[in-house]
């Protein structure tokens, strides 16, 4: 007995099958009989639904996908329409095209990026933080300069990285020999690693500098963030550009005229052909 309350509650113990009656299988209660009998008056009704519809129906109906199908053995089967030559020649275009309009947005996207991040570094951390992103350019530079033609063995020609610096001119070679730049940018000396932020002495006697350090992880943590964004949308740029000469390269090959391969596909760039010069009439 179950107590609920105040008062005791009897359990009511169904029968279980009996010893004689169990090669008749499952003892079937009245729970179970609700399932079967719902499932069956539901079969039923969809039936009838089903009967009502096909005896009623508008021989004239008429859908567009109807068009598109066909039955077969009682079956609908989607009919498939070959598209012509110039149907995917059309198909390409498009393809290419949108493809070139997501490459513009990545470019503007990460010149924005760069314009903000360019002065926002120093030159001890620059060697750090900017050797991920430059990476990817430096990939890009090699993979353009070996697919030049190659020059002559007496002419050489090598690529220089531009880095930024300060030029600052002087009158005489002692003056340059002497010349200190804390002096000249009237700053301290442990400041003069810094591209930006930099106070002068002025600015450092008349004022309280306040070195909140949860300010400045939050500003690095940010930045890194940043140049982490600019990583990936160099890479994806790489892609997108990969993509679009193997589209190039596929409308062309559907072209007409002898073609022959100069070079093989590669991770960066896909098979180049060329076609042989015809003369026009």
């Amino acid at each position: 007995m179950s107590k609920k309350g105040h008062f005791y509650i009897r359990t009511h113990k169904e029968r279980s099958q009996p010893q004689s009656g169990k090669k008749l299988g499952f003892l079937e209660k009245k729970k179970d009989y609700l399932k079967r009998s719902r499932d069956h008056w539901n079969k039923e009704k969809k039936l009838r639904k089903l009967k009502n519809e096909a005896t009623f129906r508008n021989p004239e109906e008429f859908y567009f996908g109807m068009e598109n199908k066909v039955t077969k053995d009682g079956k609908h089967v989607t009919i498939k329409k070959h598209l012509t030559e110039e149907e995917k020649k059309l198909v390409a275009t498009r393809r290419i095209s949108y493809i070139n309009l997501k490459i513009t947005h990545e470019q503007k996207k990460i010149e924005r990026l760069r314009s903000k991040l360019h002065f926002l570094i120093s030159r001890d951390e620059e060697k750090g933080n900017d050797e991920e992103v430059e990476e990817e350019e430096n990939e890009e530079r090699k993979r353009k300069f070996n697919e030049l033609p190659k020059q002559k063995k007496g002419k050489k020609t090598k690529q220089k990285e531009k880095k930024p610096r300060h030029i600052i001119y002087v009158d005489s070679i002692e003056e340059a020999k002497n010349f200190d730049a804390a002096e000249n940018f009237e700053t301290i000396p442990e400041l003069m690693n810094r591209a930006y932020n930099r106070p002068k002495l002025t600015n450092l006697q008349n004022q309280v500098v306040l070195g909140n350090l949860s300010k400045r992880k939050k500003i690095e943590s940010l930045r890194k963030k940043k140049y982490q964004e600019l990583k990936e949308r160099i890479a994806r740029l790489s892609r997108l550009k990969k993509i679009a000469a193997t589209l190039e390269t596929e409308k062309n090959l559907t072209q007409k005229g002898t073609r022959k391969r100069v070079k093989k596909a590669t991770i960066n760039h896909p098979e180049i052909y060329k076609w042989e010069t015809e003369r026009k009439k």
